[in-house]
């Protein structure tokens, strides 16, 4: 089995103490005791899970079922594929929302961009608290967990500095690319074979780049008559016991 590694307290699954107690305590743990397989945990969260904050709506004593649930998948000890199942199940984002809380809570943070990357910018709406005026993206409900410790006045497991670092240098790249993603699509017209292009790929700025049909275009369109000021300066960070910002490059033409 592809079994997604567990790391950290056990006993506990990193959960709080006092909300991991107050969960094993519940009367609807107990109730939950005969569920064991995934499929009748992940059917279960579809039929009852409102919310996924960890404490019930107007208190801070009885844990939510979103919560018990989590718990219950913690004890599973979910493959990868189950993982995969939950966190794509399109349509379901509070069941959805779980994967993801799974992913944050349980396993091991050097893996969770890898895990959540392809969504931080999926936009399918849904309200992760009880207030039902509080909505937003799963896209946003992913970069919350990877970037705030507090979640709904509970804490979450820490990240590792140099960990937390890659991340948020990954996020930084991130938002740059959404950024002149918008800015271009006022030139999507010019998009074409031919056209003079500039392509910005991770580390590498090529100019003057000639687009053939199944080229990919990373970075801002100009026509051919445009002659750029400087486009681009950002920072990548090397993770090394001292944390150090390489500004790497800005291109003229």
């Amino acid at each position: 089995r592809d079994l997604v590694e567990q790391v950290g307290n056990r006993a506990t699954f990193n959960v709080n103490k006092l909300l991991f107690d107050r969960i094993v305590e519940s009367d609807y743990y107990k109730h939950l005791l005969p569920l064991r397989g995934f499929q009748e945990i992940t059917q279960e969260a579809s039929d009852r899970v409102t919310h996924v904050e960890p404490w019930s709506a107007g208190t801070s004593r009885t844990p939510s079922t979103a919560w018990v649930l989590l718990v219950k998948l913690f004890e599973c000890k979910l493959t990868a594929r189950q993982v995969n199942s939950l966190i794509r199940r399109r349509g379901q984002p509070l069941v959805r929302a779980l994967g993801f809380l799974y992913l944050r809570v349980v396993t091991d943070p050097k893996k969770l961009w890898e895990w959540c990357e392809e969504f931080v910018d999926d936009p399918e709406e849904f309200n992760p608290a009880a207030n039902p005026d509080l909505s937003m993206t799963v896209g946003r409900f992913v970069m919350k967990l990877l970037q705030d410790m507090n979640y709904y006045n509970t804490m979450l497991p820490r990240i590792p500095v140099p960990t937390e670092r890659k991340i948020k240098a990954f996020i930084i790249l991130l938002e740059d690319e959404q950024r002149r993603a918008a800015d271009n699509m006022h030139a999507l017209h010019l998009l074409k074979p031919g056209a003079k292009i500039q392509v910005l790929s991770q580390v590498t700025l090529q100019a003057d780049f000639l687009l053939k049909p199944g080229d990919k275009v990373l970075s801002e369109l100009w026509p051919p008559s445009f002659s750029p000021l400087p486009v681009a300066t950002f920072f990548f960070f090397f993770f090394s016991p001292f944390f150090c910002p390489l500004f790497f490059f800005i291109l003229y033409r």
